[in-house]
């Protein structure tokens, strides 16, 4: 038992050293931005737990193989997609501090999401599927039982066989939304899904997340220095980020028309006030100031949005549980009605 467990240890901490930790890519690229080479960033961040994998790095280094051409190799999965995109326009120190940026953007908005949608999302299905097997395993029983006492009251069965077609029906609409957010979710879908979506609901909580995507991004390749051509010619290129590549090619094809970026970003599909802030940004020469401006404006709304969907998810559940008390209470009551007649 004892070497069993050595083994899976071992296993273990040979899978974690696959990959570079987050630590130590901020801290490499803290280094380069100081003035170290890769070289002596990687000897003073040399430790217990990495020591294995910087040795390969620096045995490949040696053997006259560029970083640039297999850093990709020991990075985490979350960071690969944007590092193998943003290394092919820009210089290895760029590339990196972007990949880390970006990553701990995405890893801030999951958690902005989860923390005022998961709760009440979570109360909705349990709710639905309680009813629903309540309706179905309990309920006809109670009534069973109450009918060898007396004729149950016929509003209460109408009031049972609505009630349990609501549900069927909030439960049909459920497993439509999960496959149609599983079948949107596909990288090769989501554009066909968002330009659906767009013509029905002209300014949705979808826009203001799909700007909020397009302006972080942005304001990254601006804060790197980057130009405005530069930063769409990198984000029409990102592979996993298909919504974001489709607003950059869009602008893009504006800006390459001759049109001026305040008017490039003047989309239907993206979110009016982004083309409000960008008139000041580009009057006043502050660009990463607006951008950041209104991604905190924007992250405000977000969430208002986010409250206001969770605080409406956890009304129609606790109405339905409130719907469901009434008749469990009814007919938990029927058999003293029953008594007191005798």
């Amino acid at each position: 038992m004892k070497t069993l467990k050595l083994n899976l240890k071992n296993i273990l901490n040979i899978k974690k050293n696959e990959h570079l930790s987050s630590f130590d890519l901020l801290g490499i690229y803290k280094l380069l931005q100081t003035g170290f080479s890769f070289k002596e960033s990687l000897d003073l961040l040399n430790n217990n737990s990495n020591n294995d994998i910087f040795f390969r790095i620096d045995e490949r280094l040696k053997k006259g193989e560029l970083i640039e051409d297999f850093f990709v190799e020991y990075l985490d999965a979350r960071y690969i997609d944007y590092f193998s995109t943003f290394i092919k326009f820009e210089s290895f120190a760029v590339s990196l501090g972007l990949s880390i940026e970006i990553v701990q953007d995405d890893l801030k908005q999951k958690k902005l999401y989860l923390k005022n949608l998961t709760y009440p999302l979570l109360i909705l299905i349990v709710t639905v599927l309680g009813i629903y097997l309540f309706n179905i395993f309990v309920f006809p029983n109670m009534i069973e039982v109450m009918n060898t006492f007396s004729n149950v009251d016929n509003g209460l069965l109408y009031g049972q066989k609505i009630l349990n077609m609501v549900i069927n029906i909030i439960l049909v609409i459920m497993i439509l939304v999960l496959i149609a957010i599983l079948y949107f979710k596909q990288e090769k879908n989501q554009v066909k899904g968002f330009t659906f979506f767009q013509k029905i609901f002209k300014q949705s909580f979808l826009h203001d997340f799909i700007t909020n995507d397009f302006v972080r991004f942005f304001y990254h390749c601006q804060k790197k220095g980057l130009s405005t051509l530069q930063s769409m010619k990198i984000l029409c290129n990102i592979p996993h980020k298909p919504l974001v590549s489709y607003v950059a090619r869009n602008i893009d094809e504006r800006l390459l028309n001759g049109e001026m970026m305040e008017n490039a970003i003047d989309l239907a599909f993206l979110d009016h006030t982004l083309y409000k802030f960008m008139i000041i940004a580009i009057n006043t020469a502050k660009i990463e100031e607006m951008l950041v401006g209104y991604m905190e404006i924007n992250a405000l709304k977000v969430e208002k949005k986010c409250k206001k969907l969770s605080r409406s998810l956890q009304i129609i559940s606790y109405v339905m549980l409130g719907i469901m008390l009434v008749f469990v209470y009814q007919i938990l009551l029927m058999p003293l009605g029953i008594i007191s007649n005798i």
